[in-house]
Order: C-alpha cells, then structure tokens, then sequence
C-alpha cells in the first residue's frame, strides 16, 4: 500500500451524448480503512473529490518531507512527499483570487512518485518539486503524480467549490459533480 493506489469498487454509468457526464457509482472499498488523514495510515479519499475509484492518501511526516527514503543507488520509493490541495485550495479556485490565497492553499502530502523512467497512472500527471521545496536537490529528476485538475490550466470540466451549491461549467460538471458520487 502506498499513497496513490485506488482503494473503491464501482461501476461507471457512460452518458453516450455527453461523455464528460459519466458517473461513478461506489459499491464497496477494498483498502485504505483509516477513518481519518494520517501520517501513519492510509485514508480513501472519495470520488467527489476528483478522484475515480478512491485514492489512498497518508500525510507526509518529518522522515518524508525530508525525502529519507530516497537513497542514490536503491530503486526509487513509491511515494513521495510532494504538493496537494485540500479545502483551501477549493476555496481559493472559487474566488478566482489567486494571488491572495495559493500561497496558503497548498500543502505537502504522499503522492506517488514518478520519472522520466516511472510514469504515473494515465489520468495523472508527473509534477516536478517546486526548486525552493527544501531537500529538493536529494530528489532532482524525481517528481510526484498529480490529477489534471489540481493545475488550474489543465482542468476542463471546472473545478469543484467547497460550498453545498456546487458551481458547475456550462455543459455539466464531470468529477466535480458529487450527486452520483
């Protein structure tokens, strides 16, 4: 287990007409029984937030953030203490404020590692460590994978809002829509 993996059953209903509508409907979880974010027990973090399938998610603790499992000449860790947002990212995208709230909305969290050698799953993206994330220079060429929709560029269906009145992009919300979820 490693931060990264899906930990939820389900089945996906197709939307023929509009593809970026299909839903995914939880039956069950497999994995990551944490009833709560961790440092040392992986939690499944839940569809609605962006992630099909679940995700396994740990926090990062002092060890990873200063990347103690990276040693030159051992195979890389599967996880890496890398970026990841959470309700104040949410927030930050809904107010279009960027410059005022980013700084603080984005945290240090597992994510799985990746290279130019270890690609992430196919609905993700590898992200290099910003070059002032400290110990940086222990993992260079290393980086973590990240969801499409965690940069703001990248994400095409909107990006989902922390509020109960969830904002929705004109041809309808894909994995930001909770309702099915």
């Amino acid at each position: 287990m490693f931060s990264g993996h899906p930990c939820l059953t389900g089945s996906i209903a197709s939307n023929q007409t509009q593809p970026f509508n299909d839903h995914y409907y939880v039956t069950g979880q497999f994995a990551a029984f944490a009833p709560g974010i961790s440092r040392i027990a992986y939690t499944c973090r839940p569809p609605k937030i962006g992630v099909p399938a679940g995700i396994a998610y740990r926090g990062c603790d002092d060890k990873d953030r200063s990347f103690s499992a990276f040693k030159a000449g051992k195979p890389m860790p599967n996880e890496i203490c890398g970026l990841v947002g959470g309700k104040k990212f949410d927030t930050c995208v809904a107010t279009n404020n960027f410059d005022q709230c980013l700084g603080g909305a984005v945290n240090r969290g597992n994510r799985p590692a990746c290279s130019a050698d270890h690609f992430c799953r196919e609905d993700y993206m590898c992200q290099s460590l910003p070059a002032d994330t400290p110990g940086a220079a222990k993992v260079k060429g290393i980086g973590f994978c990240s969801p499409t929709y965690f940069i703001f560029q990248m994400r095409i269906d909107n990006h989902a809002t922390p509020w109960a009145s969830t904002a929705r992009a004109t041809m309808g919300a894909g994995f930001g829509a909770a309702e099915q979820e």
